[in-house]
């Protein structure tokens, strides 16, 4: 299944990201925070072409592999 994400407006201090299926129907919604971080030059070109090969956003990427990485080193959740 692929999820979609749409940016909800800012009102306040809604941060909050609203993922959507393919039938357009919401799934999940989460409060998110700023991350800032530097990456080397080549691996950010490989992450915008593959988001733009496969039409999704890098939020989601990043999120997903962080997860995928904490995961795989037992990290606590809170």
């Amino acid at each position: 299944m692929q999820l979609r994400l749409c940016l909800r407006p800012r009102t306040g201090l809604d941060n909050r990201r609203v993922f959507f299926t393919e039938r357009g129907e919401a799934m999940a919604q989460e409060e998110t925070k700023k991350l800032n971080a530097e990456i080397p030059a080549a691996l950010k070109k490989r992450l915008d072409v593959y988001c733009s090969v496969n039409d999704c956003f890098i939020y989601h990427v990043v999120t997903q592999a962080l997860k995928e990485y904490l995961d795989r080193k037992n990290a606590p959740n809170s």
